[in-house]
């Protein structure tokens, strides 16, 4: 026992070695989190060889030993079982591309295939087209007639994944205004606020759409996943924009969502993200930061185009998050309409509206009734158009 010191000083290093690797372990790749979680247990199993028998040291160490094992196991279980989900994409090269202000974005003038399945059952096989600037292909419109322009921001639900080009609802409003108003699909799969606010900052929009005498209008459809991305909780999103609440009210752009090492060294893990980057964690400050970022992107909206109108469709999901949610978004004046209402559905989106029934992306014919919305209800109002044609949805 004389030299147990000794013991302890050895266990210390060993210690303090370990913490470091952990800190640092977001940097390190291709590494299963479960393999830093076994290295705790080496070092926890030691804190209990060495711990004087019969002592509450050794009882907390092993103790700790047992949760330990427990959980590294449960990582290595959920690790090999991988997820009953998977994609199959169809591309001639890259389709995606680091973006210096989105994080990433689609490569332009290109096109893919995606294929999705649950287990062997194929849930959609949709092609997806874009144009030269990197967006989902839109509509021909009318040059000597056009009315004005349409910009939809927004995750996979706005870009229409799973279903074809032509299916999306922003060219639907485009085919069911005849042509009058240019579209604009400026969103892309995984996407929350936080890009829509970057790109309307910092991006190219005012370059693809610039300012000028006709009307523009501005669309953004959220639920509250949306939340979890905007404070970067989702860990496709390393590279997105990161804004962050001024004292003052307000937000600004703060680095990237990458810049978290916290959040990062949590992701790493298969089962840590449920417990500690879930709805269930979501706070004031995040509902607050959520609400003043789609607030910056509507008056950013307003900046870049005076006479512009900017709309926000909401999906309820009926729990107290949505809740939250809505209010906040209310509170900050804006024009929302609820995809409840517009679908008729008291729970977006109801089996008959999805993709299918083991995916929640929207269908053609929810689309098809969210564009008819849009350009009986807010486009054609604000024309000399009263209805809108019968061929257009051909």
């Amino acid at each position: 026992m004389k030299h147990n010191w000794l013991k302890w000083l050895v266990w210390t290093i060993i210690s303090g070695a370990t913490i470091t690797i952990s800190f640092y372990w977001p940097q390190i790749k291709d590494v299963p989190f479960y393999v830093l979680g076994f290295i705790w247990v080496l070092v926890s199993v030691c804190a209990v060889i060495i711990a004087r028998r019969g002592s509450h040291w050794r009882l907390l160490w092993l103790y700790i030993s047992v949760v330990l094992i427990t959980f590294s196991g449960y990582e290595v279980y959920l690790s090999i079982k991988g997820s009953d989900s998977r994609r199959e994409l169809i591309k001639s090269g890259k389709y995606l591309k680091k973006d210096k202000v989105l994080g990433y974005s689609p490569i332009s003038n290109n096109q893919l295939t995606e294929k999705k399945y649950y287990k062997d059952q194929m849930l959609f096989n949709a092609t997806y087209s874009f144009n030269e600037y990197g967006l989902r292909t839109s509509p021909s419109f009318k040059k000597d007639s056009l009315i004005g322009d349409c910009l939809f921001f927004g995750c996979s639900y706005t870009f229409g994944e799973g279903v074809a080009d032509e299916a999306t609802y922003p060219y639907q409003v485009g085919k069911l205004t005849n042509g009058r108003y240019r579209i604009f699909n400026f969103a892309y799969d995984g996407y929350g606020p936080h890009q829509m606010l970057a790109a309307l900052e910092y991006g190219n929009v005012k370059e693809i759409v610039p300012n000028d005498e006709k009307a523009k209008y501005g669309f953004f459809l959220t639920f509250p996943d949306h939340v979890l991305r905007a404070v970067g909780w989702r860990k496709w999103d390393k590279r997105g924009p990161r804004y962050l609440l001024n004292s003052d009210g307000g937000v600004s752009l703060n680095g990237t969502l990458n810049d978290n090492n916290l959040i990062r060294w949590i992701q790493l893990s298969k089962t840590l993200p449920w417990l500690f980057l879930n709805y269930h964690n979501v706070g004031s400050e995040e509902i607050k930061l959520y609400a003043e970022i789609i607030a910056a992107a509507a008056a950013r909206f307003q900046e870049i185009y005076p006479n512009g109108k900017f709309y926000v469709l909401f999906i309820d999901r009926q729990t107290e998050l949505s809740k939250q949610l809505l209010s906040a978004l209310q509170e900050k004046a804006l024009t929302i309409f609820l995809m409840n209402e517009i679908l008729s559905d008291p729970a977006p989106y109801a089996e008959h509206f999805r993709v299918h029934k083991l995916d929640s992306h929207p269908n053609a014919l929810a689309n098809k009734l969210t564009a008819t919305f849009i350009a009986e209800k807010i486009l054609l109002k604000h024309t000399e158009f009263s209805r809108i044609s019968e061929n257009s949805g051909d």
